[in-house]
């Protein structure tokens, strides 16, 4: 299946539902035009299976540039967040990663070899997943690819999964934290009136 839309028809809360409520599995992209035009567009990608989100993945474009900016997919691998946390350096994590069998997600194997432990495997997945959540939760006007045949970025998964259902609650609490506080109103409308 795909589907292929913006988020006035569509919103980020009701492709949840349908990737919760059909148990889908595949990839959704989100592109979004930046506020500022010097920050041009940014690019969101959430691959889910079986209606859960399983990875994530953002990256900036300049504006008229087709080429993600230098850096971006390095940043959203597991390997450079493991690598930032200080848990691995950069080649056993290399030497890690090749030894890894197909069909097994990187951050079970990793797991599974004990270079990470439970806890830092849960840290990884919402180091991943929260900043995605969080912007397309913010986000009013996007153009958005869902595709239930694109194949799951094993490279990039933890093995760890997040019902859509759940994402729809984390989302909605990322817009609420971002709304002005009810207080704010009242004391800014009283002023205006002295």
């Amino acid at each position: 299946m795909q589907l292929i839309g913006s988020f006035c028809e569509f919103s980020w809360y009701d492709l949840l539902d349908l990737v919760a409520h059909k148990c889908l599995t595949g990839w959704l992209c989100v592109e979004a035009v930046a506020e500022g035009a010097t920050q041009g567009r940014r690019q969101y990608q959430v691959w889910f299976q079986n209606g859960s989100l399983v990875a994530a993945a953002q990256s900036g474009r300049r504006h008229g540039s087709s080429s993600q900016s230098s850096g971006d997919s390095n940043h959203n691998s597991l390997l450079w967040m493991m690598q930032r946390q200080g848990w691995l350096s950069p080649n056993v994590s290399q030497k890690m990663a090749q030894q890894c069998p197909p069909q097994v997600p990187l951050g079970q194997y990793f797991r599974q070899q004990r270079a990470l432990d439970d806890r830092q495997l849960q840290q990884l997945f919402n180091l991943q997943l929260s900043p995605v959540i969080k912007a397309l939760s913010l986000l009013e006007s996007a153009q958005f690819q869902l595709d239930t045949t694109m194949p799951l970025p094993l490279e990039l998964m933890t093995g760890l999964k997040l019902p859509a259902y759940n994402a729809q609650t984390l989302a909605r609490q990322s817009a609420i934290a971002k709304s002005p506080a009810p207080q704010m109103a009242l004391v800014n409308a009283g002023r205006l009136a002295s």
